[in-house]
C-alpha cells in the first residue's frame, strides 16, 4: 500500500514538474513572439519577407550613391554575374532619402488631405531612384501624392497601408501598382505565412547556421578571372549596346500560361485583394486605377537572340506549377525562351480581363516600356531588377497621361457630353 502510495505521489510530482515547465518554456515563447511583434526593426529583413511583418524607420533622412555593384541582382543571382572591377563600378544614381513619421518615403510636411495615394512595393518606394514616379506624378499634375509603398509589399499589405494610412487623407484616386514578377507569389506568401514570427526566425538562425557550415565560394580576386558567368550580356538594340542581367525566377513567372495562373489560388487572392482595394477607395470617394508593372524580363527578353546566350540564360529558369492545394510553385522542368514569349503576357492579359468585366480602372505600362525599349532606351539598372530614372520618368508620364484621359472624361460624363 505505501509503495502504491509512494508511486502516486512521484508521479504527481513529476507530472507537476513536467506541467511547470512546459508552462515555463510556453510564457517564455509567448513573451519572445511579442517582443518581435512590438519591436519589428529587431527581426532580420530575410525574415521580413514572410509576412506579415514590417520593418519601420521613420524619419530617416541621408543621402547615398547608388553604384551598379548594389544591384539586387549581385545577391538574387549570386555566382551568375561576373564581378565588376573597380573603374567599373560607376555611380548611377544620387539619393536623398527621406521618410514620414510611418517610415514611408514622403517628403514633409505631412498633409491633412492628399490628391493621390499611391500602393506599391520597392517599384513605388524606390530606394534606388532620386526621384520615385508618385513624387514626379506630383510635380508634373500638380497634386498631392501620397507614396505607402514599402519594399517587400504584397497586394494584402497594401490594401492594410490603404486602409490604415490613406483612407483618412480623402484621396480622390488610388493608384495600385501591381508588380507582375512577383505579387502572385507575395499574395499567395501572405496567405501561407506562419502566423507565429518566432517560427519563421527559427527557421531564418538554422539556415544562417547550415550556411556557415557549407563550403565557401571564390573570392572576388578569383572570380575575375575564371569563366563561364552568363552575366552580363549585350544586347543591340536600335545601335545601343546595353548590358544587363536578368532574374532567372523573373524569367520563370514569364512562363506560366494564363490557364494555369487563372486556376491558381495565387490569383484568386490577388482578384480577390483588387476588388477588396476598390471598395476601400469609393468609401472615401476615390477613384481605384490598377497598374501593371512590367519586370526588365518582360520587356527586354524579346531581343535576346543569339542561340548560346538563350542556352547560357535559360540554364536555370524553372517552370511553375500548381501544388495540392493550387498555389503555384516551382518545378524541376526548365523553361524556355519560347515558352516565356509565348506567355509572358498571359498575366496583364487576364488582369485587363478582369478589370474590364468588373468595371476596374486598369493600365498596362508594358506596351508604353516596350515602345521605348525599342529606340534602345535603358529603363531599368544593369544588375538590378528595378527601374533607373528614365523608367520612373516614363511610368509617371505614362499614369498622368491615364489620368488626365479618365478625368477628362468623368468630366464630360458630368456635364452630358
Amino acid at each position: 500500500m505505501k509503495t502504491r502510495h509512494g508511486f502516486r505521489r512521484r508521479l504527481g510530482s513529476a507530472l507537476g514538474n513536467v506541467a511547470l515547465a512546459t508552462l515555463g518554456v510556453a510564457t517564455a515563447l509567448g513573451t519572445i513572439e511579442l517582443l518581435l511583434r512590438s519591436f519589428p526593426n529587431w527581426i532580420p529583413g530575410e525574415v521580413r519577407v514572410s509576412p506579415p511583418v514590417r520593418r519601420v524607420h521613420a524619419f530617416v533622412d541621408e543621402t547615398y550613391e547608388l553604384r551598379l555593384s548594389d544591384g539586387d541582382l549581385f545577391h538574387w543571382m549570386r555566382g551568375a554575374i561576373a564581378p565588376l572591377a573597380p573603374d567599373q563600378d560607376t555611380v548611377v544614381a544620387q539619393v536623398h532619402l527621406v521618410t514620414d513619421a510611418h517610415g514611408f518615403r514622403n517628403l514633409p510636411p505631412e498633409q491633412a488631405t492628399y490628391d493621390v495615394v499611391a500602393l506599391g512595393d520597392s517599384f513605388t518606394r524606390a530606394s534606388g531612384v532620386a526621384t520615385p514616379w508618385p513624387q514626379r506624378l506630383s510635380e508634373w499634375t500638380g497634386m498631392d501624392v501620397l507614396n505607402l509603398a514599402d519594399a517587400g509589399a504584397g497586394p494584402q499589405q497594401e490594401l492594410e497601408f490603404l486602409r490604415e494610412f490613406g483612407m483618412n487623407k480623402h484621396p480622390q484616386w488610388v493608384i495600385m501598382a501591381y508588380c507582375g514578377a512577383n505579387d502572385l507569389h507575395d499574395a499567395a506568401a501572405y496567405q501561407q505565412a506562419r502566423p507565429f514570427l518566432l517560427a519563421r526566425f527559427g527557421r531564418y538562425l538554422l539556415r544562417r547556421d547550415t550556411e556557415v557550415w557549407q563550403p565557401s565560394t571564390p573570392s572576388s580576386a578569383q572570380a575575375l578571372v575564371e569563366s563561364g558567368y552568363r552575366y552580363p550580356i549585350t544586347m543591340r538594340i536600335e545601335g545601343a549596346n546595353l548590358e544587363m542581367a536578368f532574374f532567372s525566377a523573373y524569367m520563370g513567372w514569364l512562363s506560366v500560361s494564363g490557364e494555369v495562373i487563372e486556376s491558381s489560388q495565387d490569383y484568386r487572392i490577388v482578384r480577390d485583394v483588387i476588388l477588396a482595394t476598390r471598395e476601400s477607395s469609393e468609401e472615401v470617394g476615390a477613384r481605384f486605377v490598377l497598374v501593371y508593372i512590367p519586370s526588365k524580363e518582360h520587356v527586354y527578353l524579346p531581343y535576346l537572340e543569339d542561340v548560346e546566350t538563350v542556352r547560357r540564360v535559360f540554364a536555370d529558369v524553372p517552370t511553375l506549377a500548381q501544388d495540392e492545394a493550387g498555389f503555384l510553385e516551382f518545378t524541376s522542368r526548365p523553361a524556355t525562351l519560347e515558352l516565356a514569349l509565348r506567355h509572358m503576357d498571359d498575366q496583364a492579359n487576364l488582369l485587363a480581363d478582369f478589370a474590364e468585366d468588373q468595371g476596374v480602372a486598369f493600365l498596362n505600362l508594358t506596351p508604353a516600356f516596350r515602345e521605348a525599349a525599342a529606340t534602345g532606351v535603358e529603363l531599368y539598372y544593369p544588375f538590378d531588377s528595378h527601374w533607373n530614372q528614365q523608367g520612373h520618368e516614363l511610368a509617371a508620364q505614362t499614369i498622368a497621361s491615364y489620368i488626365e484621359r479618365m478625368a477628362t472624361a468623368v468630366a464630360r460624363e458630368r456635364s452630358g457630353e
